[in-house]
Formats: structure tokens, sequence, C-alpha cells
């Protein structure tokens, strides 16, 4: 049970406390809470960082490159895109060829 001890004074819980038990108050402000925030800022930075680069109020996933790659956007606000139309399969071959320059 020393490792316990140890842990709860490391984690700075067991402030205010007997020795050995741990205050619930102290870990949820101390080291839960930050762990959260931290969880919580690096999800919204990893989706507005992958959402399409076109509009603000697009939320949708940005997974085509754009402007050799520089900005990733929709299928809807794709440059190549037919007018907002989900590309159709013959669309994605002549594309590919056309940049391939004919090669499979």
């Amino acid at each position: 049970m020393i490792w316990w001890h140890w842990l709860v004074h490391q984690a700075g819980v067991d402030q205010g406390a007997p020795y050995g038990s741990w205050v619930p108050l102290n870990f949820w402000s101390g080291i839960a809470g930050s762990f959260l925030v931290n969880l919580a800022t690096f999800a919204l930075v990893f989706y507005a960082h992958h959402t399409c680069h076109d509009s603000w109020r697009c939320w949708r996933w940005g997974k085509y490159p754009a402007a050799g790659g520089i900005f990733r956007t929709c299928w809807k606000h794709h440059p190549d895109s037919d007018g907002g139309r989900r590309p159709s399969r013959d669309l994605i071959h002549q594309l590919h060829h056309a940049r391939n320059g004919g090669r499979r």
C-alpha cells in the first residue's frame, strides 16, 4: 500500500486529509480537471484543423486536397466538384487519368 500513499501525494489530492486518504474535490479540481480540459482542447483543435477550409460554417470533414495540398476541402466545396454534387465514378476516373497522364 505504500505505492498508493506515494501516488496520492504525487497527484496532489491528499491535501487536508488524513495520511493515505484522498479528497475527491482535490482530485476533480486538480489532476482530473486539467486532464479533461486538455482532452477537450485537443479534440476541438484536431477537429478544427481537419474540417473544410472553404468556410467557417462548413462542418464537413475536409479530406480532399485543393490548391496543391495547401487547403483541404469537403466534397461539396472542392474546385473539381460539379456544382456541389458528389463526384461521379466517371469524373473520378477522368480526373485520375488526366493527372497521371493516361497511366493506370
